[in-house]
């Protein structure tokens, strides 16, 4: 019995049937953790991301349409959906069930040969592989709603975690093989694979590729074979070559230097190491039996030399270089880097369980007079480790910082967001009417508390934050900022002139705290949700909300006629230094409908616009406009030079984009116009215009002009 259940469970052919096990188990546990994969703030974030690039985006590798979603109509979230099948499913597949469940078991079975072949390729057994794939999973996809190793990043991680495996394995294998075609082969699957994975995400890409560099780097210690080192090493020449003639580090590098968190890496709050503790340790039990395993696992390898010393290799190099890169540089926290060494923690446990614990069991055994052999050993090894797999999906065990997020970014409708929906939602070919802006918790507080406060007290008591995500999920634009990517010229705006109490916390979020009704307006604010009904000397709130406990009450504000693109002042003001139009914008007798600052004199008189028209479109917004002679629209939208006007109308007078008021599009026009202003950015389109605009602001803000 102990021999047929051993031909089964760790046979030849077993592969197959671990997958179908696997695909089977990993279904049904779909069924009550599918939505985990949009959980929490990032998860709710990704959720919309789907609906924006696929409601709003023409060409799937712009990457970036004009997101009405996002504070002033943000711009680059480089994650193209189009590419992920996960978001793919969400946005095709109607049925609720089948678009959370269909790619949760896509995700957790090719996680599961992910995991094999990169156990394979660095030395493993097959027996260790497999089973080195069960637990790879657990680690990598959420399967538990009390983990954290997923409540921060979701998809694109483990899409690239996925892609990463394969192609560590894939790169491996080059050189390894007799005829050149297969050799030819697996390169070939090296450069589909990496230039899939920067295609998806070259910033998630990039953090995946530092861990899964060094872990090529590591394993390579222990090739010998001159014709395998000779077969790498053109495959690295020839990919790397590629993408220098694609432009991908030019698009890489443009793509980050226009960043706030770049330009103003000084004052963008900094997470020590200490505070930034390994992943591993955040998931549960498991996660510090896990590291405790790698470690023993790691140093067996060593001292007894055996055939996963390159896996070895693999593991320490990236893990070293990880910990100490993080602490000296401090860019990102090294859990960020250390979910893609995952997989070698799953394989290092499996190691230890099939090469380790089955001797002690042995001889433990004989010592009790009980004769267990090796080989039954293992069996009773597995059938331990199956109760342990169980028992983590049933344990409601917390890590040290886990908190328990929702399975889903739900949200309730309240009388509050209805009547925003009714007043702001946008949709395809929708006019623009303004946005709305979340003041709750401001009072007293610093402005990034409020992060806890909306997700934590407000949503408690009525399901819905009324702020950020929970309006974007109503299509109701929103004018804080949550992207990682968030412009400079915004980050200038929001905190001089719309915050105080301190550098932001985050580098993804920037809220708003200070109530100033004439530079909310102008950024096209309409309407003001706050948690206090004195705002300021006369306002008054024109709705409220009250919790069913009676205990938290909401106050909605409507601002007045805010910026929708109708803005057409007359009076220029000349100005390329940051700070003095920062001075000019925050007098109280500034008008923005009247006035506005450019960096270069117009050398005729402006007249009032008028029919002006904005609306969402995609790709972009579409503009209708005329003018009596020249005119100037000071439009909602973030000024970029990779911002593009397109005319409908044949024989139209030329027109002009410029920099306004430092962070509004300036649409200089004569005559009458119908068009589109989209934004021509991506990894296979020209990149430099993100570099002019750093390069640009950069001397305003060094040296005015």
């Amino acid at each position: 019995m102990v021999r047929v259940l051993e031909k089964l469970i760790l046979g030849r052919r077993s592969l197959f049937l671990h997958l179908a096990l696997s695909a089977l188990t990993y279904f049904i546990l779909a069924t009550s953790f599918a939505g985990l994969y949009f959980r929490g703030g990032d998860g709710g974030f990704f959720a919309i991301l789907t609906t924006v690039n696929l409601d709003f985006l023409k060409n799937p590798f712009t990457y970036s349409p004009v997101s009405p979603f996002e504070g002033m109509s943000g711009f680059v979230t480089p994650l193209n959906v189009w590419l992920s099948p996960s978001f793919l499913a969400r946005a095709f597949i109607e049925d609720e069930f089948f678009r959370s469940v269909l790619p949760f078991l896509i995700f957790a079975v090719t996680a599961f040969l992910s995991v094999f072949a990169l156990g394979r390729s660095t030395g493993f057994t097959r027996t260790e592989a497999i089973f080195g794939a069960w637990l790879g999973v657990l680690f990598a996809v959420p399967l538990r709603p009390w983990s954290s190793n997923l409540g921060l990043h979701g998809i694109p991680y483990i899409q690239i975690f996925v892609i990463g495996n394969f192609a560590v394995a894939a790169f491996l294998a080059v050189g390894r093989q007799r005829a050149v075609w297969q050799n030819l082969a697996a390169a070939a699957c090296v450069f589909i694979l990496a230039l899939w994975a920067i295609l998806f995400s070259a910033t998630y890409a990039s953090v995946g590729g530092v861990t899964f560099g060094f872990m090529i780097v590591g394993a390579l210690f222990f090739v010998r074979k001159r014709r395998e080192v000779i077969w790498k090493s053109a495959t690295v020449f020839v990919i790397v070559s590629i993408f220098f003639i694609l432009g991908l580090p030019e698009y890489f590098q443009n793509l980050v230097a226009n960043t706030a968190r770049i330009m103003f890496s000084d004052e963008i709050q900094k997470t020590s190491i200490f505070q930034q503790t390994a992943e591993v340790f955040r998931v549960s039990l498991l996660g510090v039996a896990s590291l405790a395993a790698a470690i023993v696992a790691t140093s067996n390898i060593l001292m007894r030399k055996t055939r996963c010393l390159p896996a070895a290799a693999a593991f320490l190099l990236p893990y070293a270089t990880i910990l100490v890169g993080s602490a000296v540089f401090l860019v990102a926290g090294p859990y960020q880097f250390e979910y893609f060494l995952f997989g070698f923690y799953a394989l290092f446990i499996a190691h230890g369980v099939f090469n380790i614990v089955p001797v002690v069991f042995s001889r433990g055994a004989a010592c009790l007079g009980w004769g267990l052999g090796i080989r039954p050993a293992k069996v009773a090894v597995v059938a331990v480790l199956i109760v342990f797999f169980v028992y983590e999906f049933r344990s409601p065990l917390y890590g040290f910082v886990a908190r328990p997020w929702p399975q889903t970014w739900t949200t309730t409708q309240t009388d509050l967001t209805r009547f925003l929906a009714s007043e702001l939602a946008v949709t395809n070919g929708s006019p623009w009417k303004g946005s709305a802006v979340s003041f709750i918790g401001s009072p007293g507080s610093p402005p990034d508390d409020r992060l806890g406060k909306t997700y934590g007290d407000v949503r408690d008591h009525f399901g819905n934050g009324h702020a950020d995500n929970d309006l974007r999920l109503s299509n109701i634009p929103v004018l804080e900022a949550d992207n990682s990517f968030m412009s400079p010229a915004n980050y200038i705006f929001i905190t001089r002139l719309l915050r105080q109490g301190g550098h932001p916390r985050w580098k993804n979020y920037l809220f708003v705290n200070r109530f100033r009704p004439r530079l909310l307006r102008a950024m096209g604010v309409r309407y003001l949700v706050d948690d206090v009904a004195d705002v300021g000397p006369d306002w008054f709130p024109v709705r409220q909300l009250a919790s069913s406990d009676g205990q938290k009450i909401l106050y909605l504000f409507d601002l007045g006629k805010p910026n929708i693109g109708n803005f057409s002042p007359v009076e220029v003001v000349v100005s390329s230094d940051v700070s003095d139009m920062l001075a000019r914008m925050d007098d109280p007798q500034f008008d923005f409908r009247r006035q506005v600052i450019v960096g270069a004199p117009v050398d005729v008189p402006l007249a009032k616009a008028t029919k002006t028209e904005l609306s969402i479109e995609k790709d972009g917004f579409r503009i209708r406009a005329a003018s009596p002679g020249v005119s100037l629209l000071a439009l909602p939208l973030q000024f970029s030079s990779c911002l593009e006007w397109t005319s409908l109308i044949p024989g139209a007078h030329p027109v002009k984009l410029i920099r306004a008021n430092l962070i509004h599009t300036g649409l200089l026009f004569r005559g009458e116009i119908d068009g589109y202003i989209a934004y021509r950015f991506g990894p296979l389109a020209p990149s430099d215009c993100r570099r002019r605009d750093q390069e640009r602001l950069t001397a305003m803000l060094r040296t005015g002009g």
